[in-house]
């Protein structure tokens, strides 16, 4: 990986359902019957869908990641022997997989440039339409070799192991290839996988083949790229690319189910690894890291370092993922105007709006152990409160028809009540419970929400604020979070 990183958005996760295998139907004709013969490929088994998540194993990603960044390959320099034996090493794994075809323009690889060379796998889709369709999932399995004064840290002149650039990346990779190899193959759409040479030296690999695919171009669909995931120690694995196609952020959201991995999204898309050809191309592109660290482009990036376990977490959610992506009616498609858009240069303005107990004006006591007794303790200046001759000691005991005993918490009858209301008040120092009649600030807020909407998330609303207090508050909803769904209605069906 080549690039800095900016700061990420903070995401909450939608929930997951399952995607149902549906049962294929291959027609063939045989011209001299009478009727055509019918075959039906039964769906997948609990068996057969549990086994490819049990294939990923931690134990599996360290034994590849330890020869791939042993001193013995030198550090994989692209074109070195060491990157000649990483190619054959991972070649033959691969070719151990009877459903695995080789998909270069020499066996399984394709050469450029100085003897640098691509290794392409591929599974072909099990529909005659979607089979023409492909999910391209890669990876460089290259690295600086001793590094020099343009691409290490330092110090040079040592050898620079990349067991996290990008060893780690190439091990799930192998790990998803086994997953895929572990059960008959069952996906509509077809599976590219591809190892990049040469990304260090300037993403030449990934250049190479956009510009002399091996499959057609058009055909590519989805393009997942894996670089640099071995750190992950419990924290979220970040993305870039989901605003590169319409609804690719809750695409993805959705295959997170139970397990146990977090996401952040961002927006920044530089050219720094190898999903970037693909989106100057115009296609949807997943990059998947989990971000620089002091050993980044130094020869102490090293196994020992490996967050194996991060590495098999990441691999079980990206192989639901594919299988998503392989099986779906439709993909996302892409958005032409990521191509011109940053976060710092489009990121909406968020509106700050005043807390639910400014429409009345003031502040109170609060004892919900005793008899929820709500005391006035502060009346502000030119406020609903003031005007209507509330003062420090009053006892506020119902309010716009509501009992205060009856409420978990005053701030909610406050945000939700109409603006014209009448609240009953023991006056201080007196017994008297007295009527009083108030107009307060700005409109009620019955769920007490406000959101944006993005154009790269259409069947979503963006919450903005969420209003202390109010109902969404209390179900524990937060800013950023979004809405895909109210009593079960797609929220883009539903009238403003």
């Amino acid at each position: 990986m080549t690039a800095a990183y900016p700061g990420i958005w903070s995401i909450t996760l939608v929930s997951f359902r399952l995607l149902l295998f549906l049962i294929i139907l291959l027609i063939s004709t045989n011209q001299s019957s009478i009727a055509d013969e019918l075959k039906i490929v039964p769906p997948a088994s609990a068996t057969e869908k549990s086994a490819p998540l049990k294939s990923i194993q931690a134990s599996d990603i360290k034994k590849h990641i330890s020869f791939l960044a042993s001193d013995a390959l030198e550090g994989r320099e692209a074109g070195s022997r060491g990157g000649y034996a990483a190619g054959a090493y991972i070649a033959n794994y691969l070719k151990k997989m009877d459903q695995l075809k080789p998909a270069g323009q020499n066996d399984s690889f394709q050469y450029f440039d100085k003897n640098y060379r691509n290794l392409l796998f591929q599974i072909k889709g099990s529909d005659p339409i979607l089979s023409k369709e492909i999910i391209l999932i890669g990876g460089h399995y290259d690295h600086v070799g001793y590094g020099n004064q343009y691409n290490s840290r330092g110090p040079i002149g040592q050898i620079h192991n990349g067991a996290d650039d990008n060893a780690s990346g190439v091990a799930l990779l192998m790990e998803l290839a086994e997953a895929l190899q572990s059960t008959p193959y069952h996906g509509k759409r077809t599976i590219v996988l591809a190892f990049w040479d040469a990304e260090e030296k300037g993403l030449l690999g990934s250049k190479h083949w956009v510009a002399h695919p091996t499959q057609p171009l058009s055909q590519i669909k989805f393009v997942i790229n894996i670089d640099m995931v071995g750190r992950l120690q419990n924290k979220p694995v970040k993305i870039i690319g989901t605003r590169s196609a319409f609804g690719l952020r809750k695409f993805m959201s959705k295959q997170t189910g139970t397990l146990p991995v977090k996401l952040e999204f961002d927006w920044v898309m530089d050219p720094n690894s190898d999903h970037f050809p693909f989106f100057k191309k115009k296609l949807p592109v997943a990059f998947f890291h989990t971000g620089k660290h002091i050993d980044y482009h130094r020869p102490s990036d090293d196994v020992e370092k490996v967050d194996f376990d991060g590495i098999e977490k990441q691999g079980q959610y990206i192989y639901q993922l594919l299988m998503s992506a392989v099986n779906a009616k439709s993909l996302p498609s892409f958005r032409p105007e990521s191509i011109q858009e940053s976060h710092k240069k489009n990121a909406p303005v968020i509106s700050v709006q005043k807390q639910s107990q400014s429409r009345l004006g003031i502040a109170w006591a609060y004892y919900p152990s005793l008899k929820r007794e709500v005391k006035i303790t502060k009346v502000y200046s030119g406020t609903p409160a003031e005007d209507a001759g509330l003062q420090i000691g009053d006892e506020i005991i119902s309010f716009g028809g509501y009992s205060v005993n009856e409420c978990e918490d005053f701030r909610q009858i406050v945000s939700t009540v109409r603006q014209n209301v009448t609240a009953e008040v023991k006056k201080t120092g007196s017994n008297e419970t007295v009527s009083v009649y108030l107009t307060l600030d700005g409109e009620p807020q019955r769920v007490g929400i406000s959101w944006f909407t993005d154009a790269a998330e259409p069947e979503s609303i963006i919450l903005t604020h969420v209003a202390t207090g109010t109902t969404a508050d209390i179900c524990g909803l937060k800013e950023g979070d979004r809405i895909y769904q109210l009593e079960h209605i797609p929220i883009n069906k539903i009238s403003s």
